[in-house]
């Protein structure tokens, strides 16, 4: 409970009767100013039980805050679960990540909302950085570290003294800021894209959360891994072609080559994330490591959103940076024998909503 909601219980509880009961005006401006969702919200069930101790006390009642790690999904809204959504419903802050859809925001009317993700230039225009967060929250110097400060100053002075950019944001300045939120009643949502233990360091914050003391659930998003491929109608695993599928970040080439060591060449499909800018290297270490240059290849960017692309080519075509793409947006690469049973698939459906496909080629996919 925030500081609001600490206030209404204690003025709950005081306007009670001399049998402890409250007011019914009192009662029913209280029960509006909770969320309607109670049945799927636990942080309304714990506001719910806070109100009702006060006023069996008559005492004010301090609430725990609560965070909610929440994977946004893809990139389509649609595909955001119902325990998402609740849970953005019911948030008094979100801290969100780069790449977030405006309409995801949407559903937490009633929060403040700060990015805090790492890639500055993407994600919805809201206030951004530690300064913004960290004054909403009161925050002193102690709370966000020095060096995260620090980056945040200079990022300032390097832009003129406009607002600075958020890539000085470090995982630990936002471990405090969701920690220092909780502890103040607040309930946040850390939301991420795709689902947040999948390249997206939940762990870590559910670990930084867990030694602080404060309660958090995870709520699982739609990973991209495997939903980028599917948009774009390739199946990462497929009977006859391939029963596994390996997913990697293409981040660090070197933990993708220690990855793809223990992968016999092309017996599985290779889906990577987070790797478009090293595309060619860690098309020549698969290369390098006997598997086939003709091996089929494809690129999504952007998927599941309304301006999707689609590159399909081969291993080779890859390797030698001969990918037609005009966007910077989040991107998958597939590497298997399952692209070209998508390419299939797709020109046997003949869907007026996506273009014909050629290998090669990059194309426009309204799905």
């Amino acid at each position: 409970m925030d500081g609001r909601g600490a206030q209404a219980a204690h003025h709950l509880a005081s306007r009670a009767d001399s049998d402890g009961r409250p007011k019914a005006a009192a009662a029913r401006r209280a029960q509006r100013s909770l969320c309607t969702n109670r049945r799927t919200c636990s942080a309304c069930r714990q506001h719910i039980c806070a109100r009702s101790v006060a006023q069996r006390t008559g005492g004010l009642v301090v609430v725990k805050g609560h965070v909610s790690l929440v994977g946004a999904g893809p990139g389509d809204p649609g595909l955001l679960t119902r325990k998402a959504i609740a849970r953005l419903r019911s948030a008094d802050l979100v801290l969100y990540d780069a790449l977030i859809d405006d309409r995801v925001l949407k559903y937490a009317r009633r929060a403040q909302k700060f990015f805090v993700g790492k890639r500055g230039a993407h994600g919805p225009r809201e206030q951004r950085g530690i300064p913004n967060a960290a004054a909403a929250l009161g925050c002193d110097s102690e709370s966000v570290p020095a060096a995260s400060q620090e980056n945040v100053r200079r990022s300032a002075i390097a832009s003129g003294g406009g607002p600075p950019r958020a890539q000085g944001l470090s995982q630990d300045a936002i471990h405090a800021l969701m920690i220092r939120a909780a502890r103040r009643g607040r309930r946040v949502v850390r939301l991420k894209g795709g689902d947040p233990f999948v390249f997206g360091r939940g762990g870590e914050e559910a670990l930084a959360l867990q030694r602080a003391g404060v309660p958090y659930d995870i709520v699982p998003g739609v990973s991209s891994a495997i939903a980028a491929p599917a948009s774009a109608g390739i199946p990462v695993t497929h009977r006859g072609v391939s029963s596994a599928f390996l997913v990697v970040s293409g981040h660090d080439e070197t933990a993708f080559a220690s990855a793809i060591d223990q992968v016999q060449p092309n017996q599985m499909t290779i889906v990577i994330l987070m790797g478009l800018a090293q595309s060619a290297a860690l098309a020549c270490a698969l290369v390098d490591r006997g598997w086939s240059r003709g091996t089929p290849a494809a690129v999504i960017v952007d998927g599941t959103r309304p301006q999707q692309q689609v590159w399909r080519g081969t291993l080779d075509d890859l390797a030698f940076e001969r990918v037609d793409l005009d966007s910077n947006g989040p991107a998958t690469i597939v590497v298997g024998d399952v692209v070209a049973v998508g390419l299939q698939l797709a020109e046997q459906r003949r869907s007026p909503e996506t273009l014909a496909l050629r290998s090669g080629n990059r194309v426009n996919a309204r799905i």
